[in-house]
């Protein structure tokens, strides 16, 4: 019986003592999980997470900052998971660099000028920034105007506003591409489409020799005032004397226009300029001028147009005009 008694006992105790190591396995677990729970960083992907100190950012950063920004004070700094870097200062701005520390843009809601939700300036860089080349174009295409900013595109090309209102645009090599002035609209909307027709104005040093030469040999008296250059390629330069003469991408002449001159050369009462395809006299087809030379040797050739079809029309200084085809052949007499 006693034995009995003690192996109840025993299978007692055994019991109590393992059920009191569950328990403090499952105490130990518990601990352990929350260990782990404190020890182990958020997944949260916020914006706050790539926030930065401000004493962390790269000195070119900083330096950059306090060359360009003297007067801003950073007010927080982040890192992108591409490793760029985004500085806002306390004047609004945002400033972005890339992952070396070089520039990228600077930001600002407050310059959406257009009211169009897009930030204007979002790739506005710092004057000192511009390439050379530009530098130095404008510095001799307007040597009295004074650069007030400076944008890069996404395409890598550069727009560059000068003080006196025009947009000097250029490709990512720096090359001069067109000027903008949208003061002048109004002005010089010549066509009447309501397009700024200085958009692709150049630089009248900009003009092929082709083109100076040809109007130095057949316009002495006059001087270029302005240069366009059309998005086909081809080239329109308006004269001091109201003439435009038009060339195409090669610099070949094509025709000269006068608006002054609708009512003096409506010859023939339509209400069209038909000075719009004249052509300088030297370059009529030897075969047309070498006839005049025989058929009328008293008279001496004062204007010459090329119609739409290729044929011929000249005029001569005894009041007659004459009329050749394409080919030069002669047609009539008027």
């Amino acid at each position: 019986m006693k034995k009995y008694i003690l192996m109840l006992a025993m299978l007692v105790c055994a019991g109590f003592f393992t059920a009191s190591c569950e328990k403090e396995n499952a105490n130990e677990m518990n601990e352990t999980y929350a260990v782990v729970q404190e020890e182990t960083p958020s997944t949260d992907n916020t914006t706050a997470n790539k926030s930065i100190p401000i004493g962390d950012l790269p000195t070119v950063i900083t330096d950059y900052i306090a060359a360009n920004y003297p007067d801003a004070t950073i007010v927080e700094a982040e890192r992108e998971e591409n490793g760029s870097f985004e500085v806002e200062l306390d004047n609004g701005l945002e400033i972005k660099f890339d992952a070396e520390g070089n520039f990228l843009k600077e930001e600002s809601d407050e310059h959406d000028e257009d009211h169009d939700g897009d930030n204007d300036d979002d790739d506005k860089i710092a004057i000192e920034d511009l390439p050379t080349v530009i530098t130095d174009y404008i510095a001799a295409n307007y040597p009295d105007a004074t650069i007030v900013e400076a944008e890069r595109e996404e395409n890598g090309s550069f727009e560059v506003e000068l003080d006196n209102g025009l947009e000097i645009k250029f490709d990512a090599d720096g090359n001069f591409l067109e000027e903008e002035s949208d003061e002048h609209d109004e002005d010089h909307d010549s066509d009447g489409d309501g397009d700024n027709d200085d958009d692709d104005k150049i630089a009248i040093e900009d003009l092929p020799a082709v083109i100076t030469d040809y109007i130095a040999a057949n316009y002495p008296d006059a001087t270029i005032v302005e240069a366009e250059r059309e998005e086909n390629g081809s080239f329109e330069v308006e004269l001091d004397n109201g003439l435009e003469i038009k060339f195409d991408a090669d610099g070949n002449f094509l025709e000269e226009e006068s608006d002054e001159h609708d009512e003096d050369h409506d010859s023939d009462g339509d209400g069209d300029n038909d000075d719009d395809d004249k052509i300088a006299i030297e370059d009529l087809p030897a075969v047309i001028t070498d006839y005049i030379a025989a058929n009328y040797p008293d008279a001496t050739i004062v204007e010459a147009e090329k119609e739409e079809d290729g044929g011929f029309e000249v005029e001569l200084d005894n009041g007659l005009e004459l009329i050749f085809d394409a080919d030069g052949n002669f047609v009539k007499e008027d």
